[in-house]
């Protein structure tokens, strides 16, 4: 992130949004999951970690930011912020996955630092490999998020059992936690 800091419309990951945080939050604990996982050569959970990131990256960063992806006003601060998160998550994601699939990863990044006019590497795999910054994360919000993830989870769930489609609004909904921990903000 460290080399976004000079370009148009960036701003540090704390003056953020809550969703963007969240989204460097993970970034950073699964670059910590990921490094500590190849250190004792379980490649496997290595990539299952790069998955859980993505699934959570693509089915609720992507879909909650949808609104100021497109919202009208090109210099928004909010819409900046929300692509400038997913561009930093997708270029770190880049590194994070070149040991494992090697021009793939080189063919993405080539995609995503073209705009730089080779001011980038022209290789992924002549970068630094990532490292996480303890400052980024925010596990409280981690949990939270978890949770709201949780409930939509088995909102959807209990649409499907009882037929009802995704986009029909409902008078109502109950949630009863076994952990009233997240009750305060929920």
């Amino acid at each position: 992130p460290n080399e976004f800091m000079a370009a148009d419309g960036y701003r540090q990951v704390s003056q953020r949004d809550e969703l963007d945080r969240w989204a460097i939050s993970e970034l950073q604990m699964t670059i910590a999951e990921v490094t500590e996982r190849m250190d004792r050569y379980d490649n496997y959970g290595a990539a299952l970690a790069i998955n859980r990131f993505v699934d959570g990256l693509s089915n609720w960063f992507v879909r909650r930011s949808r609104d100021r992806f497109w919202a009208a006003d090109k210099e928004d601060q909010n819409k900046l912020d929300g692509y400038w998160t997913l561009y930093e998550c997708l270029v770190t994601l880049t590194k994070l996955i070149a040991p494992f699939v090697p021009f793939l990863s080189d063919t993405i990044w080539n995609g995503l630092t073209d705009i730089y006019n080779g001011a980038a590497r022209e290789s992924v795999h002549l970068c630094d490999y990532p490292e996480w910054d303890a400052s980024l994360l925010d596990e409280p919000l981690s949990a939270r998020m978890a949770t709201l993830r949780e409930i939509a989870s088995l909102g959807r769930s209990a649409r499907m059992s009882a037929k009802l489609k995704v986009r029909q609004p409902l008078l109502g909904v109950e949630v009863i936690l076994v952990n009233t921990e997240h009750q305060h903000w929920l």
